[in-house]
């Protein structure tokens, strides 16, 4: 599976003030991510953070170069991302969702069950939306479900209780 180059970290809500500011939504966990000086790309461009602050609703970020409201305007809409590179490490065991979507789930016996097409939160655990032949397949991201993953084959081995348990 092939990281994708650029990751999302920001998404722009609208342009806030006149000077350019803009206000976005945090797609990353990263405390230092916005530090000023970050470069970041939106499509093509390439912006360096000039400041952020923290706003209700959001962040009230300064990018260089975008100077002025309509600047701003601009920019409504689009995701700020960052190179793969510029992505912390997580902790053995934890994974970013993009480097789970896409690996093939198996059961412990090897067979397929199809691949991981989704990540959705809960606040009690994450569920994969394993997509196979037979439709979707919800599976809690559970040391005890998901025994292992595979990142650099490509797989993860998923130990689902039998169905006449599932209700």
């Amino acid at each position: 599976m092939n990281p994708p180059s650029k990751i999302r970290v920001a998404h722009v809500r609208r342009p806030h003030g006149l000077d350019g500011e803009l206000l976005v939504e945090s797609l990353s966990d990263s405390p230092d991510r916005f530090r000023r000086g970050t470069v970041l790309h939106a499509g093509s461009r390439e912006l360096t953070i000039g400041g952020a602050r923290p706003m209700p609703g959001g962040l009230a970020l300064k990018l260089d170069g975008v100077a002025d409201r309509a600047a701003a305007a601009a920019l409504r809409g689009a995701y700020l991302e960052v190179d793969e590179d510029q992505v912390e490490q997580l902790p053995e065991g934890h994974y970013y969702h993009w480097q789970l979507v896409g690996l093939r789930a198996q059961d412990p016996a090897g067979r397929e069950l199809g691949e991981v097409v989704d990540v959705l939160e809960y606040p009690a655990n994450d569920i994969y939306v394993v997509r196979g032949p037979g439709g979707d397949t919800l599976v809690p991201a559970l040391a005890s479900v998901v025994t292992s993953v595979d990142l650099a084959g490509g797989r993860m081995v998923v130990d689902l209780p039998p169905e006449d348990l599932v209700r």
